[in-house]
This record gives C-alpha cells, sequence and structure tokens, in this order.
C-alpha cells in the first residue's frame, strides 16, 4: 500500500493554468478557461434523457449529489425540461443560477447565418435563463455525413460564419463562453487561423478505447483550450465497463476502497488524464457514487488503462469532414 501512495502524481492536470492533486473534492474543483471563466471539472450529461418527469427527477438527484455543471444540447430535446427543473430545485439546494454552469450546443441544422441567433435564443427561452454559461459548435461540418469531396470547403465557410455569429452573440452577452464539440486539430487549426476568439472548450469523444490523437491533445494544451470527454463509458453498450483491464485496476483499488464501481475508476482515469469529463445515470445510487471520485489511480495503474488494446470508437466520427 505505501509503495501505490509512492506512486501518485501529485499534478494530475499538467495545462499551463490549472493542476488537479489527489483528495481535493472533484465536486469542487474548477478549471480556468482561457477567457478567465472557472468551469467544474466534473459535470452532468443528459444525452436521451427526455421527457419532464424523468428531467425533473434526474436534475434533482444530480444537484443533491452536488454536480454543478449540466451539459445539454438543443438537439437533445430536453432544454425546456431542464429549465423548468433548474427553477424548481435549485432553491430547494440553497443554490441560485449563477451556482451552476450550464452548457448546451448548436445543431448541425443551424450553422450560418440568421439561424445562429435563432437557436442560441430560442435555447435561452427554453432553460429559462438570461445566458448560457458555455455555447459550442456540435459538429465541424455543415451536415453530419460528409459533403462530397469536390464540394468540401463548403464546411470551413460554414464554420467561419458560424463562428462569428457566435462571437457577436458571445460580444453581446447572450452567451458567456463559446467553444466546439467534435473537432479534430485539423478543424480547430483552421478556425484558430480564422479567428483572434479561442474557444475555450473542445468537447470529445474519449475513453480507454479511444483516448484522441496526440496532435489534437498537444494542441489544446499549447491554445490553452480545455477539453472535456463525453462518452467514457462506451457509448450505449457501455462497454468499457466491462474491459477486463478496468475490472483488474478496480479490484486492485477496491483493497483501499471498498465501495468503489467501473464508472468512478474510468471518470477519474479521465480527470487524471487532463480532462474534464461528463458523466450520466438514471437512478439515485450511480448519480451520487459517480460524483465521488476523491480517491486517486496510481501511476501504475494508468499506464495498465493506457496500455488497453481495444481500439474503438462509439459516437461519430469526425474525421469524415475532410476540410
Amino acid at each position: 500500500m505505501e509503495e501505490e501512495e509512492e506512486e501518485v502524481d501529485e499534478q494530475s492536470y499538467d495545462g499551463t493554468r490549472n493542476s488537479l492533486k489527489p483528495f481535493r473534492k472533484v465536486k469542487d474543483t474548477k478549471i480556468t478557461l482561457n477567457n478567465g471563466i472557472q468551469m467544474p471539472v466534473l459535470g452532468f450529461g443528459t444525452y436521451k434523457i427526455q421527457g419532464l418527469e424523468d428531467v425533473y427527477q434526474i436534475i434533482k438527484f444530480a444537484l443533491s449529489a452536488g454536480y454543478k455543471l449540466f451539459d445539454t444540447a438543443s438537439n437533445y430535446y430536453n432544454e425546456r425540461d431542464i429549465g423548468t427543473s433548474m427553477a424548481a430545485h435549485l432553491p430547494d439546494n440553497n443554490l441560485e443560477r449563477d451556482d451552476v454552469f450550464i452548457i448546451s450546443k448548436l445543431a448541425t441544422q443551424d450553422q450560418c447565418g440568421t439561424n445562429v441567433r435563432k437557436a442560441v435564443l430560442k435555447s435561452m427561452k427554453n432553460l429559462m435563463m438570461e445566458q448560457i454559461d458555455l455555447y459550442l459548435v456540435h459538429w465541424p461540418g455543415g451536415s453530419i455525413a460528409d459533403i462530397p469531396d469536390d464540394e468540401s470547403p463548403k464546411h470551413r465557410s460554414v464554420r467561419h460564419d458560424t463562428w462569428q455569429q457566435l462571437v457577436r452573440l458571445l460580444e453581446e452577452e447572450k452567451l458567456r463562453s463559446i467553444g466546439v464539440s467534435n473537432f479534430c486539430a485539423r478543424h480547430l487549426g483552421d478556425l484558430l487561423d480564422f479567428s483572434s476568439v479561442k474557444p475555450v472548450v473542445n468537447q470529445v469523444e474519449f475513453h480507454p478505447h479511444y483516448r484522441q490523437p496526440q496532435e489534437l491533445i498537444d494542441l489544446c494544451k499549447e491554445q490553452d483550450i480545455f477539453l472535456q470527454a463525453y462518452g467514457l463509458f462506451g457509448g450505449g453498450e457501455n462497454a468499457v465497463l466491462f474491459d477486463p483491464v478496468i475490472i483488474e485496476v478496480l479490484t486492485a483499488i477496491r483493497r483501499r476502497i471498498h465501495y468503489l464501481s467501473t464508472a468512478q475508476v474510468i471518470l477519474r482515469w479521465g480527470l487524471q488524464s487532463g480532462f474534464g469529463v461528463l458523466t450520466k445515470a438514471m437512478d439515485y445510487t450511480p448519480i451520487h457514487l459517480n460524483a465521488d471520485l476523491d480517491f486517486y489511480i496510481t501511476k501504475r495503474q494508468m499506464n495498465q488503462i493506457n496500455a488497453i488494446s481495444t481500439r474503438r470508437k462509439y459516437y461519430w466520427d469526425p474525421e469524415a469532414i475532410l476540410h
């Protein structure tokens, strides 16, 4: 046990602005984004959580567990129910609007021109909020399927126009921060060349079966763009939860902490890899357990997880957007 404790990284985040040290309360830990705004490193995702009854109950559980960041999108079709639930449950937890950090995203069909403003104002209305903390471009292309190669430069023009519209909304203080999601290094590099306003976040698929190209990680570190991970459990199959290496690491850590789950190990691995993490659950117990990440994974165990040979994406592949 002493040998394991000697292996603990004293600084899990190695970015230019922040560090996350072991045994700090993860629920209260925030990263300072490149615009000076602070954002929790742990967030609650709401993808596929729909219907007022379910959203209302799940938001209640998540707030009681201590989550302060909530992630949604216009095409999750739950913004209105999240707004209603927040208005009801924040006072019950002695919280105000400013105590939570809300992320939403621009759907692909709403990119370009006046569509962007309409979409943002609609999200604000549905969320019952005068300002959205972080608004992301959900996809780097003008369509989910790739535009044919001979027309692929249109993706670039869509990105540029969309970003210009978001910068205006940022200046009008409709949005506190703007960022991107699912951007590869080439998409991000193109945007950085186009605009002096950097994204503060790139939200990407990240888990032990798909750890993102080092090129993207290095670019984000160089430009002080925070990487936030979704899909840590491996898509609808939750395949990563059943990986034998994760189970082996869990068994070793349980010699110290008996109650841990594979989900908690994966989330803590994501944090110690330098990413913010989004988790999701539908019931009270896993919602609360997934917020309890105040333990450490040793260097040896991190190396075990990083050496997992499975290489598989479980979500959309932005590599199809060639330009």
